[in-house]
């Protein structure tokens, strides 16, 4: 889809189509979000073993970091999704948040 913003400067966008994305996207995202509750529980019920046999705090601390970036860039994606150079930002933005505090 082609979004005229003035007689002289326009962006493109894609589109779904149809209603069956939304069910996909949510089934992802409810997934993702169950995943990151197990991880951290996991890592609650590790935190006392040897810190020298085990990453589960280090672990615990990604995942809480992956928790908040998805608490807080959802409603940052919606809120921007009307403007596209906002919406890539904040889309770099969590994947460069994200990228980080798995490597750190």
């Amino acid at each position: 889809e082609r979004v005229y913003t003035d007689e002289l400067t326009s962006y493109g966008r894609c589109m779904p189509q149809g209603s069956a994305w939304k069910g996909f996207i949510a089934t992802l995202a409810i997934l993702n979000f169950i995943a990151l509750i197990i991880v951290n529980v996991q890592a609650y019920h590790a935190r006392s073993i040897n810190d020298e046999l085990s990453e589960s705090k280090y672990i615990g601390l990604v995942t809480l970091s992956m928790f908040q970036i998805f608490i807080v860039g959802v409603p940052l994606l919606v809120i921007v999704y009307n403007d596209p150079s906002a919406y890539f930002f904040v889309w770099c933005g969590i994947i460069f948040i994200i990228c980080t505090t798995i490597l750190l």
